[in-house]
């Protein structure tokens, strides 16, 4: 909403409760009936806020482990690389582009995840060193990586 529809509002519901209290004379009630009305109304709203506040912590802390579990599942994508190959240049190269690939992860917004995108694709390309005649299509590489990806999932 812009500056002038809530002024607007607000100056509204002001007018309408003057009115309403000023010159129809309502509510008339006395100082016990609305020291009543106050107690319940508190309460009321402290429960209110305490489920709200609660609500917010679950989401939190469901957050923060979900992006837990993603960073220590892309970590050790690492180690199940290696039980597939041996090469050394390929475990660097990987473990580089991983490591990389986690930090974009942890700085970026929930909503900027298009950021990270070229960075998990980039991991391909340590498969490059990887000298098998079996992972010489492209195809290939990409169902080892997504092989590698699924085994994360789990």
């Amino acid at each position: 909403m812009s500056k002038i529809k809530i002024i607007f509002v607000v100056m509204f519901t002001v007018f309408v409760f003057g009115f309403i209290k000023f010159y129809l004379k309502f509510p008339d009630v006395n100082s016990d009936a609305l020291g009543t009305v106050i107690t319940v109304s508190s309460i009321l709203f402290g429960f209110l806020a305490g489920f709200f506040i609660n609500e917010l912590w679950s989401r939190y802390t469901e957050i923060r482990s979900i992006q837990g579990a993603r960073l220590s599942d892309s970590l050790n994508m690492i180690n199940y690389a290696e039980n597939f190959y041996g090469n050394i240049k390929f475990k660097n190269d990987f473990k580089r582009r991983i490591e990389a690939t986690a930090f974009v992860d942890e700085i970026i917004n929930w909503d900027e995840g298009q950021l990270e995108t070229s960075y998990w694709q980039n991991i391909e390309r340590s498969f490059d060193f990887i000298k098998d005649e079996r992972l010489k299509e492209v195809n290939q590489k990409y169902t080892l990586m997504t092989c590698l990806v699924c085994t994360t999932e789990l």
